[in-house]
């Protein structure tokens, strides 16, 4: 494709729209905000960044940035109440008179996150935070994209010092089952709440994804599995809500509670295959009485498991005898949570038991 191509094609009437993805605060399952995310209509049919990237490399690239600005900007009358809207921006473009000038169109910018996105190293930190500087004058918000990624170094984001950091998409996927990401996520979690700014943590695709984002206490998250960009600012899937709201209903219990994963459960143990066809990322699921009381652990093999369950009344110290005490080919077997009537309420695997007797002896205070 020829420069003269790319130009006519970024600057063509109607290629651009903006979709919106909800961002839900974790602790309560509610929409607080939306990221504007351009789309476009081809040819050439790529993928977004693609085109802004080939757009800069054809020297348009602060010009489509600032038609994708004005156009987010142009969605501010839509913003429900008590809603930020995020808009994206890159480091370069930022530096640019077009992109300045939309900006200064707009206004008030109250309700507006401006993110910094991951495109190219910033080369000149003073001259990034003289151009943001007016922005935050006007009301806006200042968003750090893709943490623990490419450019959004550590430097990146005590230099700026934003008011929200996104978590990289890499460090999500599969976090429920790699623990080093998740203490990559939770030492993200501490260093921004020292700077006074909120963690999000973005591209949560699966139930099991968010519920892990969830017990790390991570404040505010988004992705398919939370809700899809949509042309107009809609709601979070039920199913995400409902997860959201059931696990502050857990995390109330204390203890390990706050671990709890989500955890299928069915009726029959004859049951358990089709609930593991239906989930394929799910490990065990639990099969229950007419009291939703465990009474057998599922693994995908199809061995069946007698639970450990625990109370929210054990201490953390007796749970951990409990488990170095099971059959050494049942100590790898999740121990099962359930509520003061013994009814399920999730698992927590005995890494995670370990980790969290760990935190209690590095702390010096009682595992309990």
């Amino acid at each position: 494709m020829t420069q003269d191509v790319i130009v006519r094609a970024c600057r063509r009437p109607g290629v651009l729209s903006m979709q919106f993805q909800p961002i839900i605060d974790t602790a309560r399952g509610t929409v607080v905000g939306y990221e504007s995310l351009a789309r476009f209509s081809g040819p050439p049919h790529t993928t977004p960044d693609r085109w802004f990237a080939v757009a800069r490399a054809a020297g348009v690239g602060p010009e489509l940035e600032a038609r994708a600005l004005r156009a987010a900007l142009d969605a501010r009358s839509a913003l429900p109440p008590n809603c930020f809207l995020s808009i994206n921006i890159g480091p370069d473009a930022l530096l640019t008179a077009a992109v300045a000038t939309v900006f200064a169109d707009a206004g008030d910018l109250r309700g507006i996150v401006v993110e910094i996105t991951e495109q190219t190293a910033v080369a000149n930190y003073d001259a990034l935070a003289a151009a943001i500087e007016p922005l935050r004058a006007a009301g806006a918000l200042l968003a750090v994209d893709d943490a623990g990624a490419g450019f959004a170094s550590l430097k990146h984001i005590t230099v700026l010092r934003p008011d929200f950091v996104k978590v990289d998409r890499d460090l999500v996927a599969g976090i429920d089952k790699d623990e080093t990401k998740a203490a990559v996520v939770e030492a993200l979690g501490m260093f921004t709440s020292r700077l006074d700014a909120w963690l999000v943590a973005e591209g949560i695709e699966t139930t099991a994804e968010l519920d892990r984002i969830l017990s790390l206490r991570v404040p505010l998250a988004q992705g398919y599995g939370i809700g899809s960009p949509q042309p107009m600012m809609g709601k979070a899937h039920s199913d995400a809500v409902a997860l959201c709201r059931r696990r502050r209903s857990i995390a109330a219990y204390g203890g390990l509670f706050d671990l709890a994963e989500h955890a299928p459960h069915v009726s029959e143990i004859e049951a358990a295959p089709t609930s593991f066809a239906r989930n394929p990322a799910t490990a065990w699921v639990v099969v229950v009485d007419e009291h939703d009381r465990p009474v057998r652990l599922v693994d995908r093999r199809g061995g069946a498991h007698p639970p450990l369950n625990v109370l929210p009344t054990e201490r953390l110290a007796d749970v951990a005898r409990r488990i170095a005490t099971r059959p050494t080919d049942e100590r790898h077997v999740p121990a099962v949570l359930c509520d003061e009537r013994a009814r399920l309420v999730g698992l927590v695997t005995v890494e995670r038991v370990l980790g969290r007797l760990a935190d209690t002896i590095d702390s010096g205070s009682s595992p309990t």
